[in-house]
């Protein structure tokens, strides 16, 4: 998972208190925090092939590299552009809160081919979702359901569709 921001690049803005008034911008700021971010957006894809009954081999730095395992595919994702419009009107953040508002997560989804060593498809997204009754928990859980849209939007791709038979065996493209 590869996030494509300028540093300090607006990525929406986060309010508090009971009319949602006071707040500030969020901005791109690589941090420990941010680092955080994108291990949950990845945690998040491979719990969702997971569920789908993907086997996936173990997180590796070298993107491309053959590696040991049999599949015939590798999936990537670059987090185009975040949008993020937050209240919590507690005013305070943590799993004992309502956070409520919208969230949009745009995703350059990119499938590798071991076979020709090269992208084979390129599927641009926008996972978009609005809260405004609220969700329990922290903030960055309206991004998540945001980026769950995104994942659906991939999956009912019919272009990605073919790829996954024939990486389960079914009909070469």
């Amino acid at each position: 998972m590869v996030v494509s921001f300028e540093r300090l690049e607006k990525m929406g803005r986060i309010t508090m208190g009971w009319f949602c008034s006071a707040g500030s911008d969020l901005a791109w700021l690589p941090t420990e925090k941010t680092a955080e971010l994108t291990k949950m957006l990845d945690d998040r894809l491979r719990k969702y092939l997971t569920a789908k009954g993907f086997a996936l081999p173990e997180a590796s730095p070298d993107l491309f590299g053959e590696g040991s395992d049999l599949s015939r595919f590798m999936l990537g994702a670059t987090i185009d552009k975040i949008n993020v419009a937050v209240c919590i009107p507690g005013g305070q953040e943590g799993n004992d809160v309502r956070s409520k508002g919208s969230a949009s997560i745009a995703v350059t989804w990119k499938l590798y081919s071991k076979a020709e060593k090269k992208v084979v498809m390129a599927f641009k997204v926008l996972g978009d979702v609005d809260e405004p009754k609220g969700v329990q928990g922290e903030m960055l859980l309206i991004l998540m359901h945001a980026f769950d849209k995104a994942i659906d939007q991939l999956f009912a791709s019919s272009e990605f569709q073919a790829y996954l038979a024939v990486s389960r065996g079914g009909e070469t493209r």
